[in-house]
């Protein structure tokens, strides 16, 4: 297999790291430096779901996540990014290169760098959103039909409603990132504030 990289979607790609393993601080200097070329250095390395149009990171949640913060900040950009789609028969190999070549230096993107203080305050400042703090978010974003339906019958909601509610969410999505809890009730039609506090007090 001769290595390469595609423009895989951000919509598509699934983190399989919280966003809470990294520096808040590195993420938000990442998503600036991101913007001014729409893209990181470091292709992410992806697997491709069967049975769906989706991707998990096996290695590059850093990266993901970076780009997915450059998004919120313009949502008119970042919607791809680079990616490495590993076949399943080259995964062992490509296990062992990121655990050669890259898993030195996981570590040290989930600690607080001091220089990325000092290159923040070097460039130009611009209203930065704050990032998203409910995993809530990311469940809809990210997770399976079957996960999203046991989020909905643990507040009540079951049956033709739940499987309406979660065709729209997947419509939804399939077009672009849910970027708040706001954004969600906005655009998926019979998921009310009152369910989205309900999903959120059950977490």
């Amino acid at each position: 297999m001769k290595l390469a990289t595609s423009s895989v979607p951000l919509s598509k790609v699934k983190p399989t790291a919280s966003r809470w393993n990294f520096s808040a601080t590195d993420l938000e200097t990442a998503a600036q430096l991101a913007l001014h070329i729409e893209g990181v250095i470091n292709p992410i390395v992806v697997r491709r779901e069967q049975g769906f149009n989706t991707y998990a990171i096996l290695d590059g949640n850093f990266e993901y996540y970076a780009m997915a913060y450059a998004h919120q900040m313009d949502t008119q950009r970042c919607l791809l990014i680079e990616a490495i789609v590993v076949e399943p028969r080259d995964e062992p190999y490509i296990q062992k290169q990121i655990a050669l070549f890259r898993g030195r230096f996981t570590e040290v993107a989930k600690r607080p760098c001091l220089e990325t203080a000092h290159l923040s305050a070097a460039m130009p400042q611009s209203p930065i959103p704050q990032l998203i703090p409910a995993s809530l978010i990311e469940i809809f974003n990210f997770s399976d039909l079957a996960t999203l339906l046991n989020q909905l019958r643990r507040i009540g909601v079951a049956g033709k409603t739940a499987e309406k509610l979660v065709e729209a969410i997947e419509q939804e999505r399939q077009q672009s990132a849910f970027t708040s809890l706001k954004d969600i009730v906005l655009r998926v039609k019979g998921l009310t504030y009152e369910k989205m506090i309900a999903l959120l007090e059950a977490q």
